[in-house]
């Protein structure tokens, strides 16, 4: 029984390390979702966590030019933000919110609220999953027939897991819920439209026809950060599994 475990907490500790690997990437690329541009290429943008990319068409010669990625902070103006106001009034609404991108810029942009709930959410799973990643390792450091010490381990390593793959389903739901927001935001300004207008019936004629633009002049599609966090959530699964095979081995070789 003692080595059924052992290879219990050697798969979970594989298949963590792999859950690791892939949320901690897909944490630091920009890839999570693509709006494709259906006919200009250079106006495609990459969104991530905690960045938003889009393609510059750069001229080399008259029948020559390149196309590079430039990524900034995914941070906007919102509605009320008054330090830029004079600042953005004069650009157009694709224009508006690069003003957030230099360093020294003077508006005070920030993330949305979306963006906060994805940033919070990526970092809690990513620590409690390496929390959960130290407990089972320190494992292999405890005498195997010390029972008790194996069996409060693994519970509170249970919990972290737990908590782990919650944080990262409502990472994804999030995320799913909010797949065009950037786009919106970012392209066609749409909070800032919003807000100059105090009629609800030319508020929804305004969504409507920023949502249809939008469906016309792109395409939007996940990319593959976001394929590693679902991989990564299954992966937290199979683990926890594990991790609850595992403990009802210690039980029963301690009642054995």
């Amino acid at each position: 029984m003692i080595e059924t475990s052992r290879i219990y907490l050697t798969s979970g500790l594989v298949l963590l390390i792999l859950t690791l690997i892939f949320h901690f990437v897909a944490m630091g690329y920009p890839r999570w979702k693509t709006y494709d541009h259906r006919e200009k290429n250079e106006k495609t943008i990459t969104v991530g966590i905690f960045h938003r990319c889009e393609n510059l068409l750069v001229y080399i010669a008259p029948t020559m030019n390149k196309t590079y990625s430039i990524c900034d902070y995914n941070k906007y103006i919102f509605p009320d933000n008054k330090d830029c106001s004079d600042l953005q009034n004069p650009l157009s609404y694709e224009a508006k919110h690069r003003v957030c991108h230099p360093i020294d810029n003077p508006c005070h942009c920030d993330y949305s609220s979306i963006t906060k709930g994805l940033m919070a959410c990526t970092i809690i799973a990513a620590c409690t999953l390496s929390l959960a990643f130290l407990l089972m390792f320190s494992h292999l450091l405890i005498n195997s027939f010390k029972y008790q010490i194996h069996f409060y381990l693994t519970a509170i390593t249970i919990v972290l897991l737990l908590l782990g793959l919650i944080f990262i389903l409502i990472t994804l739901i999030l995320f799913g819920s909010s797949l065009l927001y950037d786009l919106y935001q970012y392209h066609f300004d749409l909070n800032n439209r919003l807000a100059a207008y105090s009629k609800q019936e030319d508020k929804n004629n305004l969504r409507f026809n920023v949502t249809q633009q939008a469906k016309n002049d792109y395409h939007t599609r996940l990319d593959w950060a976001a394929g590693l966090e679902i991989i990564a959530l299954f992966l937290t699964s199979f683990t926890l599994i594990t991790q609850i095979l595992y403990l009802i081995s210690i039980y029963r070789n301690r009642n054995g």
